[in-house]
């Protein structure tokens, strides 16, 4: 049974590990589908607003396009030479100087819009195939994790039914062998000299500490069945109840602030 016991916690503690692993995994990939997700929303918001830009500084750039061409030959010198005045001619000179500047920087726009407009649907389309893979990735993960967890449930409970069995047959070692079974007082002070033990074992340094460990648990398991407690399941539901209560260090004392509320 021991042995049963050993190889059964040993698959147990495997498990535990191989789940957080896969817990861990799991809560990276929902990180990353996030903060895609952020992207990807910020992307397409982008596009939209680029997009509207784009159409519009392109349409004006098209009707000066058409007016250019409806102009025909008519050159910058033309219109700087029918100048009827020095003042016109400059008036002429620095409008069409202007003119030329802003058609210079409406092209420039347009390219640079297109250009980022590309980049960033370029973008949107790598996360969203980042996304594809993730969501997959993160879909595989799940079905592991939840196999792994109907595993360690099954060792649980071949752990728990061990356990029990482990328990009655300590206390028909009891009967077996003579022992006390009944006065209870006399059985709660042997456990109590089994924990003695103990301790004088690890304050000396002694080899035997494991066993008198061993000592105490088997006392343990002999008192519990003796009054008819499931031990492992009490150690269970202790052991949730702990893990529910919260501490603070208060002026240097680890203390309880938070009680367990069934």
């Amino acid at each position: 049974v021991n042995e049963e016991l050993t190889t059964a916690l040993l698959e147990i503690q495997k498990l535990d590990d191989e789940i957080l692993q896969y817990e861990t995994d799991l809560n990276k990939y929902e990180t990353q589908l996030s903060k895609l997700q952020t992207s990807i929303d910020e992307a397409i918001e982008k596009i939209d607003l680029v997009q509207e830009d784009y159409q519009t500084r392109e349409e004006i750039l098209r009707e000066r396009l058409v007016e250019m061409y409806k102009a025909g030959d008519v050159t910058y010198l033309e219109v700087l030479l029918s100048s009827k005045s020095l003042t016109e001619f400059i008036s002429s000179y620095f409008l069409m100087r202007q003119l030329v500047e802003y058609d210079n920087k409406l092209i420039e726009q347009v390219e640079r819009e297109k250009n980022d407009l590309e980049y960033t649907k370029a973008k949107l389309e790598k996360e969203q195939k980042e996304v594809k893979t993730i969501k997959a990735k993160k879909e595989q993960t799940t079905i592991i994790l939840n196999n792994k967890k109907t595993l360690q449930k099954a060792h649980v409970n071949k752990l728990s039914e061990e356990e029990k069995k482990l328990q009655k047959e300590k206390y028909q070692n009891k009967v077996n062998k003579g022992f006390n079974i009944t006065d209870i007082n006399k059985e709660f002070c042997l456990t109590y000299g089994e924990v003695a033990e103990a301790y004088e074992a690890w304050r000396k340094k002694k080899d035997d500490l494991g066993e008198e460990l061993a000592d105490v648990a088997i006392y343990l398991l002999g008192l519990s069945e003796i009054l008819n407690i499931d031990l492992e399941d009490e150690i269970l539901k202790k052991v949730y109840k702990n893990s529910k209560r919260e501490y603070k260090v208060i002026d240097g004392v680890n203390t309880r602030t938070k009680e367990f509320n069934e």
